[in-house]
Order: C-alpha cells, then sequence, then structure tokens
C-alpha cells in the first residue's frame, strides 16, 4: 500500500524558464546554428562506384584493375556524412590530393538520392 500524501493542496505546475544563452557568434550565422558549427562531420569524395557479384571480389589481388560507373576526367561526389552536398574536381596541393568545388547539389537533387539509396 503507498502512503497518502500528507499536504492534499495541489501543486502549482507553469512551464519552464531558462536564462537566455550568451554566445560569441558566428558572422552571418544565426543564434541556432551557431551551437552546431563545431560538431564534426565525415567529409568523403567518391571516385565512383560499381556493384561486382562476391566471386570477383575474392578475387582481387594486386594489379587487379576495377572499371568504375563514372567517366574519366567527371567531376567526383562530395558527401558529408553520406549525403551528397557537392561535385568536384581532383586537384593536386603540393604532393598531397585536393578537390575544388565545382558545384553545389540542391536541396532537391539531395532528397532525390537519399530516397534512391
Amino acid at each position: 500500500m503507498c502512503p497518502e500524501p500528507q499536504n492534499s493542496s495541489a501543486a502549482e505546475v507553469g512551464p519552464a524558464a531558462f536564462a537566455p544563452i550568451a554566445s560569441a557568434g558566428v558572422a552571418g550565422a544565426p543564434i541556432e546554428m551557431q551551437s552546431l558549427l563545431d560538431i564534426p562531420v565525415t567529409l568523403s569524395v567518391e571516385l565512383g562506384r560499381v556493384k561486382l557479384p562476391l566471386e570477383r571480389v575474392t578475387q582481387f589481388a594486386p594489379g587487379v584493375v576495377i572499371e568504375l560507373q563514372r567517366v574519366a576526367g567527371e567531376p567526383v561526389d562530395v558527401l558529408v556524412n553520406g549525403t551528397p552536398v557537392a561535385r568536384a574536381e581532383v586537384v593536386t596541393v603540393g604532393d598531397k590530393y585536393g578537390i575544388r568545388i565545382v558545384e553545389l547539389v540542391s536541396p532537391e537533387e539531395r532528397l532525390r538520392k537519399m530516397a534512391r539509396s
């Protein structure tokens, strides 16, 4: 058996009140976005894809060439957390590879590609 409450008066309930958040701010970013700007994301560049039977994959060895479903010289896809956000060309920066953004993916196209995945 549960003990009965000693005070039978109803508790007053109201909305929670929070003090405003002070922020240093990033030029041009809305206050709501500022807290998200330092969250790390994974940026990847996809050169191309191909579907292969597992048997072919098990036969991989050094020197095997795999033909991708992309034309040479065509822009590569830039993905953030697996979502396409841009297309770019591959460049070299000293002795490292880099990319130069040539086109941003529209939000509509991003949604279409996500739906197909």
